[in-house]
């Protein structure tokens, strides 16, 4: 602790004790559906590791959000300029579209969307765990501090919370079954139809969840980039003639599907033919050019027949708020502890280190003090935090009511004005 002190001065050390886990840091840069396009958000799908790579020297941490529907950068750090300075370099002409929201805003954004009351789909269940996704790879990647990963943490937590003690996604309908609605809408029935998936995601998965538990069609077929990423969906496949296959042997492929859900990314060379295809892919994989025989629905499509579908959800919505409140205001309060602890625990390291010196000082006045050493340890330190008690108790009342200016006042002014030892100590006693 002397060292430490000597080596960065009062203020710094004072610093970090108190901001470390101040909300204030934290900030988030983003744009969603509600701001532009969502093929504009697809493409900036390919600026994650980018903004990753660019942002890290500048931050303590740092979580990158991308989807469909969003793209938002979550940052701990005072560098606010630096930062925003640099994701306008990074990410170009598109930051036009960005807005910024800062310190419990942020947060209370985090949590809405975890809880689905910010998607395009009213309580959809997919953004909870992309949420947890871009976290945990952001942590793996050693990119998230401990605030972040607190906040974070604790937003999963309340998303959970929303699903469970609310019906704010029961009945909700994501892109994968609302564009079975909009087949079902547009053929009348699946039953007796071929039906061709192309793609073996989670997307995939649900249309074809919501496709067998409805209907019985005459032929499936999931296509995908390789088989093995396509077995585990054997086991939900229906139809009379259901199966399988690679991509690449569309192609080979003559029979005039009744429609065709594409979820799936990156080049696709869809040479099949269908009487009706509804893409979810961002950006989209099919234009209506050149197929004027052909019905033609795209993501934005699927989001206006999901919205027509949801239920009036207003109760539920209150509901959701309202945990998204409690929640915030514990993690407000933990945040608070938190730094209280930090300060604590450095403050009562000094304190140790001062009480081991002035035992180590008195040895050689003491006598049977070798024997009696642990015991001498125990007291003292004992002693110690008896009467650092108030202190500690006052200061985490501090903390806890945001007085902040009062800390860093008492904080310099025991650590600048204690005398008892800062490196100076030659063996003799103090004048």
């Amino acid at each position: 602790m002397y060292l430490y002190i000597a080596t960065f001065g009062y203020n710094y050390m004072i610093n970090r004790l108190t901001t470390k886990y101040d909300v204030d840091k934290i900030f988030t840069a983003m744009v969603t559906y509600r701001d532009v396009k969502i093929s504009v958000i697809g493409e900036l799908e390919n600026y994650v590791d980018k903004v990753y790579k660019a942002l890290h020297p500048l931050v303590d941490g740092m979580v990158v959000l991308s989807t469909c529907n969003r793209f938002e950068v979550y940052v701990s750090s005072y560098n606010y300029d630096k930062v925003v300075t640099t994701l306008r370099r990074v990410i170009g002409n598109y930051f036009r579209y960005f807005k910024i929201i800062k310190g419990e805003k942020a947060i209370k954004h985090l949590f809405k969307v975890a809880s689905g009351l910010d998607s395009a789909i009213l309580g959809e269940e997919e953004i909870l765990e992309q949420v947890l996704q871009a976290w945990r790879r952001a942590r793996k990647s050693g990119y998230t501090d401990e605030i972040l990963d607190m906040i974070f943490n604790d937003a999963i937590k309340t998303g959970k919370r929303a699903r469970s003690e609310t019906g704010i996604s029961k009945g909700a309908i994501g892109y994968p079954e609302a564009s079975v609605s909009l087949a079902i809408k547009t053929l009348g029935s699946l039953d007796n139809r071929s039906i061709l998936i192309i793609g073996s995601g989670l997307a995939a998965k649900k249309m074809l969840s919501s496709i067998c538990s409805q209907f019985k069609p005459r032929k499936l077929i999931v296509a995908t980039r390789t088989l093995r990423n396509a077995e585990r969906l054997k086991n939900i496949l229906c139809g009379k003639t259901r199966t399988v296959v690679n991509l690449n042997s569309l192609k080979e492929i003559k029979e005039l599907f009744d429609v065709t859900f594409i979820a799936t990314k990156g080049n696709v060379d869809l040479n099949v033919k269908s009487k009706v295809i509804i893409d979810i892919s961002v950006p989209p994989l099919v234009t209506k050019d050149g197929r004027d025989n052909v019905i033609i629905y795209n993501i934005e499509d699927v989001e206006n027949v999901a919205k027509s579908l949801l239920r009036n959800k207003f109760e539920d919505v209150v509901r959701v708020e309202k945990i998204i409140e409690e929640e915030l205001k514990n993690t407000k309060m933990k945040l608070l502890y938190r730094s209280a602890d930090v300060a604590i625990s450095h403050i009562m390291t000094f304190a140790k280190e001062v009480a081991e010196r002035e035992l180590k000082r008195s040895s050689s006045k003491l006598k049977c003090f070798d024997e009696n050493k642990d015991e001498l340890n125990i007291m003292i330190w004992s002693y110690t935090k008896k009467v650092f008690r108030p202190l500690i108790f006052f200061i985490r009342d501090l903390m806890v009511n945001e007085r902040y200016d009062v800390l860093n006042h008492l904080l310099s002014y025991y650590f600048k004005h204690s005398h008892l030892g800062l490196g100076e100590d030659n063996g003799s006693e103090h004048n």
